[in-house]
């Protein structure tokens, strides 16, 4: 197995992680990191970097010298852009185990019962993920893929508070993920302003919408403990979308205790669907983000790609 890994993911605990990981199966893992390794042996194929996308070259450049089974090891982040160069690149025979070491985890959280840190006994399973079509920066159009969700709004702030971790959710964020998601939350939740828009659900007729947060996941876990209570699975074809549309500021308080309940889609200002494919542009370009990372902006379209990543479970 050709490992991936980033010693800075869970607040450098994943470094920790991985001595006892590589201790446990000697000589059958080829590691390569995506931050400098500061002694720890790696053998990586390219010069190591530090800027964001790194795990992407990395994997890239192991599919192409003809390595097909790439693991994950780190979080969320790293799993995701992984993932980006099987699908991008076209690698229908290829691998990935996730193996989860960072602050939240969520894509391991489909897959409860075994040790997440074991390469024996894993068994392929092919499971669906979301295309985001979006724009770059620059205004040039953009591909991604999501193995866990994609959000604009209220998770998509409170994303980039939590990756900046300043000040207050800095030091939330050091005492538990989940303090630092809740204080990146409520940080999001003070400066929050509605966004206006325009939806077409399934390539039907678009319709505007007023809404602070629109999530469109395959995993129902999106940061920590919070989770939506949705019945879905990585491989049954379905893209679940919810959206939170409260009238007021007021509204929002039991927010936070309803996702970390798994109850918030059953408030009266949530709708939630199954879909196929959603389309939404937006009056002012408002950040995309997927999987924990800040991809690009709208206008934007999500599709489920039915069963196109292999994943060793």
């Amino acid at each position: 197995m050709f490992v991936i890994w980033n010693p800075t993911a869970g607040g450098g605990r994943a470094r920790r992680r991985w001595d006892a990981f590589a201790a446990s199966f000697p000589g059958r893992v080829v590691p390569t990191s995506s931050r400098p390794s500061g002694g720890l042996g790696d053998r990586a194929p390219e010069p190591l970097t530090t800027h964001p996308g790194e795990a992407t070259s990395l994997a890239s450049a192991a599919l192409a010298a003809g390595h097909r089974n790439l693991g994950a090891f780190g979080g969320d982040g790293t799993l995701h852009e992984v993932v980006q160069a099987i699908l991008t690149g076209g690698y229908d025979d290829a691998a990935i185990t996730y193996l989860p070491a960072g602050s939240s985890c969520d894509f391991a959280k489909n897959f409860p019962g075994r040790d997440p840190l074991s390469i024996d006994g894993r068994k392929p399973r092919l499971v669906d993920v979301i295309r985001v079509d979006c724009l770059a920066e620059d205004g040039t159009p953009l591909v991604r893929y999501a193995a866990n969700y994609a959000s604009i709004g209220l998770m998509a702030d409170a994303t980039a508070r939590f990756n900046r971790a300043q000040v207050i959710t800095g030091w939330a964020r050091r005492m538990s993920v989940d303090a630092g998601a809740i204080a990146a939350v409520i940080g999001a939740l003070m400066a929050l302003q509605p966004v206006a828009c325009t939806l077409a659900v399934n390539d039907g007729a678009p319709y505007a919408e007023s809404l602070l947060n629109l999530t469109l996941f395959k995993t129902p876990w999106v940061g920590g403990g919070m989770h939506f209570s949705a019945p879905i699975t990585p491989d049954d074809g379905i893209m679940m979308t919810a959206a939170l549309c409260p009238k007021s500021k007021l509204a929002l308080i039991g927010i936070i205790p309803a996702l970390y309940r798994g109850t918030v889609l059953a408030r009266p200002d949530v709708w939630s669907r199954a879909c196929r494919s959603l389309t939404l542009t937006t009056a002012v370009p408002v950040v995309v983000e997927a999987d924990g990372e800040l991809i690009g902006r709208s206008p934007a379209t999500f599709r489920l790609l039915p069963k196109v990543l292999r994943v060793m479970v």
